[in-house]
């Protein structure tokens, strides 16, 4: 049909002529009178003679229509809009009308059609706190508006609630959110299909104080006399968060001078007590206190550590942020006699007066570094220390997420491979279920039979124009067929719908004599769909991209004796109201159905191997700690090569067992990102855990008094208190090192050791690493170094026997610390959504890496890396 239509968006109608006499009509047809937002309007014009039929143009013998302008006017002008294909569609809500008009022969459809516009598909999401302020465990009620794409907002809709970081001291309700930890936490409505969210962000305070706990400065396991030590007492809320509002009183016992609040001076040798107590209100009016002892021994050289990045500040034990190779390191000795030498490391240390320090070159390594100082005076009398420092060039705050210590690799393979009935090793796997679905068939035909008739002719020996209506239920194709790609920023899903068989009648005229049906094929009609994957306020989203790129392949006819205008009416069947029709439903089907099961699944993605907290058994078996384990995604990049996702993971203690200062988690590295390489067709998955993620699990035990126990091995016991986090090393060969340093411990050994004695020590050990199962294994422990810090002269036999004791101390300890306090690999895995057991998908199945193969590799070698398969894990 060559109608030539002028669709004149927002034009006024034009006046119809005033007079009795019976003359033509124009008629207003739209495929549907209910639409909604973004679906285009598909209306047409007809010209009507005074007896209903098609009106003739009598110079041409063609239907009127055909050689006459007819202008469409869409009212109101807010209502409609024009999409890419500048074909017009509904935009506004609400109620609006179509109508035609052949302004050279002065008519105009005196009954306009009337659309009703109902909002489109949610788009828009914009989140509303009942608070931006609350104390920790404190719920807040959180509000969501919804717009569609066009700005219409969506009364009736199912909301869910994000919040980021997510995971351990977070509660999600439907319209709740709950944080015990304190800090900013941003908080986002989820809407299927809506990735384009407004989040707002909530500010979370801590309690009244319930536990204090102290510590020195500077600490030391012996003072001497005049020497002055701080008590730090820092108070924690019942979540584990620092409250600073606090007021403290001091005290001493036996008493000593104050030089000022929580600073003590020592007169004597003597073992002391200092404490504090809060004085103002605390968590149900329990008294909180904390008491530490002081040891004061001036026997001998007293040696004490230096900072080297501060030399006047004293510290046996303690971290820096560094990434030289080496430094001079200082330390002070003082005595009542001459001092004749100070060795470090074995290095003679250079005495220098202006400060009135010893110092010596010494290597300094990411991890735990040993120094041994040996000070003698003049009359042979020999004392010996070692300083422990922790050094890193890089340091997360312990409280904070460490960005990409957790990434997902995604190869091509994972997302699209070929469809294979049964199997689910990819995305397009699932794709291609949905698609197959009957859902699709309905919803083209329910469009092809809304824009009948799709030609408005008559029948009978007077008609030259026939009538053309597609029949209802008789449209079908082969096996969809479809393909899932990388692109940059999402995914282009292709499906393809092969060998496309539908009927219509056509009835015999005059004009044109022939048969009452015709069947159509297309072979094939092909649509291209691209989904954008983003993350949106610490969620992963799947989102439509603009509409359906549609194309229809050849189109043949089976009938015969038809004239040739009748065929170029069936052929127009297919390339405009069968195209029309299809790519209506492909996009009603995608929005409504494929885009929020996608969305659903990514945004699913969690680590099912750890719970959000679990509990690890103390070291003397007295209770468990608990930590609890949260993620932050962090980065997405994706390529045609690969998708790859960056998880941030933050481990904390649910209760604070010592307050010590800390610089954070020790990294070796600026960003623990890594696109893991060795990938493959068979194994297109890769996930790399950072060691950095080790040592906030190590970190987490440390700040919740882990390593602050009594341990009896051997016949012997030590009573340790760990004055710096242990640190793990990854190492080539799946191996790690493991390193704990600034142990403060009392030991006693019966029949060697019997008085209790109070030493520092530390060491190295190199663990196996393995996977059985989800669990991360470390075994085959081996002690690679011991270093040992004692005030009191010891013979041979006494430092053998406590030399081999520590090491089986040190060993267990590191054992299970690294062992317990990671209970299982953190594995990221998609969950399928409910609704995919509407097409026979297993609903709440785990897809993942799948017969996963650990390695450490060379380079960058700072990570545990698996790789694997995709597909449902057991």
């Amino acid at each position: 049909m060559r109608q030539r239509y002028a669709l004149v968006l927002f034009a006024a109608a034009a006046a119809c002529g005033d007079n009795n006499v019976p003359t033509n009509t124009v008629d207003t047809f739209v495929a549907r009178r209910q639409l909604l937002a973004g679906e285009r309007v598909d209306a047409r014009c007809e010209i009507l003679d005074p007896n209903g039929e098609t009106a003739i143009d009598l110079t041409t013998g063609l239907p009127l229509a055909e050689s006459t302008e007819l202008v469409i006017d869409y009212r109101h002008p807010d209502s409609f809009g024009l999409d890419a294909e500048e074909l017009v569609i509904a935009v506004r809500a609400g109620d609006a009308q179509v109508r035609c008009s052949a302004p050279s022969l002065d008519l105009i459809d005196d009954e306009p059609a009337l659309i009703t516009i109902k909002p489109g598909p949610a788009v828009r999401v914009l989140t509303q706190l009942e608070s931006d302020v609350a104390v920790a465990g404190q719920q807040v009620g959180v509000g969501c508006l919804v717009f569609d794409g066009y700005g219409n907002q969506i009364e009736t809709f199912t909301q869910a609630v994000a919040i980021s970081p997510f995971g351990a001291g977070t509660t999600v309700g439907t319209d709740k959110v709950s944080a015990t930890l304190m800090g900013e936490y941003e908080v986002s409505c989820v809407v299927e299909g809506a990735a384009d969210v407004e989040p707002d962000f909530l500010l979370v305070l801590p309690t009244l104080p319930a536990s204090l706990v102290g510590s020195l400065t500077p600490e030391r396991t012996v003072y001497t006399v005049d020497e002055q030590v701080t008590l730090i007492a820092t108070a924690f809320d019942e979540f584990g968060n620092r409250v600073d509002d606090v007021g403290l009183i001091y005290d001493s016992s036996p008493n000593v001078p104050s030089p000022s609040e929580a600073r003590f001076q020592f007169a004597a040798d003597g073992a002391y007590a200092l404490s504090a107590t809060v004085s103002t209100p605390t968590k149900d009016n329990v008294p909180l206190s904390v008491t530490l002892p002081v040891v004061v021994d001036s026997a001998g050289p007293a040696i004490s550590c230096r900072r080297f990045d501060s030399p006047g500040v004293d510290a046996e034990a303690y971290m820096v942020q560094s990434n030289a190779s080496a430094v001079n390191l200082p330390v002070a000795v003082t005595d009542s006699f001459t001092v004749s030498s100070v060795k470090i490391n074995g290095v003679d240390a250079f005495f220098n007066p202006t400060n009135g320090l010893f110092t010596a070159a010494v290597p300094l390594a990411f991890g735990m570094n040993f120094y041994d100082v040996v000070a003698t005076d003049q009359f042979g009398k020999e004392n010996s220390t070692t300083c422990f420092v922790l050094s890193a060039p890089f340091f997360t705050p312990e409280n904070g997420s460490m960005d990409n210590s957790l990434g997902l690799r995604l190869d091509p393979n994972a997302v699209g491979d070929a469809s294979t009935a049964g199997v689910i090793n990819s995305l397009n796997d699932i794709l291609f279920v949905v698609l197959n679905s009957n859902e699709i068939k309905t919803l083209v035909n329910n469009g092809l039979v809304s824009a009948n008739p799709i030609n408005n002719g008559s029948c009978g020996v007077f008609a030259c124009n026939p009538d053309v209506d597609y029949l209802a239920n008789t449209i079908s194709w082969n096996t969809v067929t479809t393909t899932v790609t990388l692109r940059p920023g999402g995914l282009t899903a292709t499906v393809t719908l092969p060998n496309v068989r539908l009927r219509a009648r056509a009835c015999g005229t005059t004009c044109c004599i022939g048969g009452s049906t015709v069947t159509v094929v297309a072979n094939p009609i092909s649509a291209a769909i691209d989904f954008n994957l983003t993350l949106v306020n610490g969620v992963m989203r799947a989102s439509v991209n603009g509409n359906p790129v549609v194309t229809v392949g050849a189109v043949s006819l089976d009938g015969s004796g038809f004239c040739g205008f009748l065929l170029d009416i069936i052929e127009g069947l297919v390339t405009g109201p069968v195209r029309t029709a299809v790519q209506n439903a492909l996009k009603s089907f995608i929005n409504s159905d494929v885009a929020p099961l996608l969305d659903q699944l990514v945004s699913s993605l969690d680590v099912n191997t750890l719970g959000s907290t679990f509990n690890v058994p103390k070291l003397d078996g007295s209770g468990t700690i608990q930590l609890g384990f949260g993620l932050a995604f962090s980065s997405l990049s994706i390529s045609p090569t690969r998708a790859l996702l960056g998880l941030g993971t933050r481990f904390t203690p649910g209760a604070i067992g010592q307050n010590r200062v800390s610089l954070g988690v020790a990294k070796r590295t600026s960003s623990a990102a890594l696109d893991v390489m060795g990938t493959s067709g068979a194994r297109p998955v890769g996930v790399a855990f950072y060691e950095g993620a080790l040592n906030q699990v190590l970190h987490g035990l440390w700040r919740g008094g882990f390593f602050q126990a009594t341990i009896a091995l051997g016949g012997g016991t030590a009573t340790i208190d760990a004055r710096l986090p242990p640190v793990a090393k990854i190492t080539t060969n799946n191996k790690a090192q493991l390193m704990l340093g600034g142990i403060a411990a009392t030991i006693t050994i019966p029949g060697v050791i019997n008085n209790p004695i109070p030493i520092l020590f530390g060491g190295r050990a190199t663990a196996n690493v393995s996977l059985v199962g989800d669990t991360l294994s470390f075994g085959g422990f081996n002690l690679d170094q011991l270093f040992v810090s004692f005030q009191t002269p010891l013979t041979q036999n006494q430092r053998t026997a406590m030399a081999n004791f520590l090491g089986q101390v040190l060993n267990d300890v590191l054992s299970d610390a690294i062992n317990t306090g990671l209970p299982a690999f953190p594995i990221p895995t998609f969950t399928l959504p409910a609704s995919a057991a509407e097409y026979g998908l297993p609903a709440g199945a785990e897809l993942g890496i799948t017969t996963p193969l650990l390695s450490t590799p060379a380079s960058p070698g700072t990570h545990i890396v698996l790789t694997g398969g995709f597909g449902v894990r057991q």
